[in-house]
């Protein structure tokens, strides 16, 4: 009963935080850099799935699929050629996996500058595993992990994240946009 009463509680308060804020934001200081916890809504689609909006420095805003199953944050190989072409992407190594369908695949890993959750969750010196063509990003578990604690609800569709870093001095949207703007779905 008591465990009950704990998670209602927590339940309730993450409804009340979220529904008066889209995006909650908290300074800590860690060493010389500000940690920030954030408060990111998520889009949900008819499959059950979950999306977050976001923007990859060098690409521009899109839509992240939120996939814990995923060790590693994908983007697709259309992504890559375009940092490439802006000298914005690193190789780092060759990875063995095995993907969902349980076939294994030897992938490219790349290291991009900057992503942004939401609004206000950056995270900087990312590694990125890159997939065919036009594949989906899918934001795994090789960003949650670095910014975990982190709480997945689904309702209301929410992505609680912490040890979120502050934005990079600048930031390159692809897309003919600042870099502000947020991804719709389509």
């Amino acid at each position: 009963m008591e465990r009950l009463v704990l998670i209602l509680g927590l339940s309730i308060s993450l409804v009340i935080s979220s529904t008066a804020r889209a995006e909650t934001v908290s300074a800590k200081m860690a060493g010389a850099e500000a940690m920030i916890d954030t408060v990111v809504q998520l889009k949900r689609r008819n499959a059950g799935t979950f999306y977050v909006p976001s923007l990859i420095d060098g690409i521009g805003a899109t839509n992240m699929l939120v996939d814990t199953g995923s060790s590693h944050l994908v983007i697709s190989q259309d992504m890559l050629d375009k940092l490439e072409q802006q000298n914005r992407a690193e190789f780092v190594r060759d990875l063995r996996g095995v993907m969902a369908d349980g076939t294994a695949r030897v992938v490219p890993v790349y290291r991009i500058a900057s992503l942004r959750l939401g609004s206000g969750c950056w995270i900087h010196d990312v590694e990125a595993a890159v997939f065919p063509k036009k594949s989906r990003p899918i934001l795994g578990m090789s960003i949650l992990a670095q910014l975990a604690p982190f709480t997945l609800s689904t309702d209301p569709a929410t992505l609680s994240l912490s040890r979120c870093q502050t934005a990079p001095k600048a930031v390159v949207a692809s897309r003919g946009g600042s870099g502000g703007e947020l991804a719709a779905l389509p």
